[in-house]
C-alpha cells in the first residue's frame, strides 16, 4: 500500500522496508530475504539520490553485516569499501564514521585471512 501511494524511495516506505528486512534477518533468520529487501532499498535510493548518497552507504553497511554473519567476507568487504567511498566523498577523510569503516574493513579482511 505504501509503495502504491508513496514513491519507492519515500522515507516511510524505506523505514517499513528496513523493518521488514530486520524481521526477516533477526526473527525468521532468513538472510536471503533480508538481502533481497536491502537490495531493493538500495536500488530505490540509488535511483532517487545517486550511488554516492549516504542513504546508499547505510544500506550497504547493513548488507555487509548480513554477509559477515553468512561468512561471505569478500562480499562484506566489497560493501564496506563502497560505504567508505561514499563516506569520504560526503564526510571527508578524517570523519569518525570514515575511521570506523576503515577499522571494520581491516577486521573483516583479518577474519578472511584466517
Amino acid at each position: 500500500l505504501q509503495q502504491s501511494v508513496l514513491h519507492d524511495a519515500h522515507v516511510i516506505a524505506m523505514e517499513t522496508m528496513e523493518s521488514l528486512a530486520l524481521v526477516h534477518s533477526q526473527v525468521f533468520h532468513n538472510n536471503r530475504k533480508a538481502l533481497q529487501i536491502y537490495e531493493s532499498m538500495f536500488q530505490n535510493q540509488e535511483t532517487e539520490y545517486g550511488i554516492g548518497h549516504l542513504n546508499c552507504a547505510n544500506i550497504l553497511g547493513k548488507m555487509s553485516v548480513i554477509f559477515i554473519e553468512q561468512h561471505e567476507l569478500g562480499k562484506a568487504v566489497k560493501c564496506l569499501e563502497r560505504v567508505l567511498e561514499c563516506q569520504i566523498s560526503h564526510l571527508g577523510r578524517e570523519h569518525e564514521d570514515v575511521m570506523n569503516t576503515k577499522l571494520s574493513i581491516a577486521k573483516v579482511k583479518q577474519l578472511a585471512s584466517r
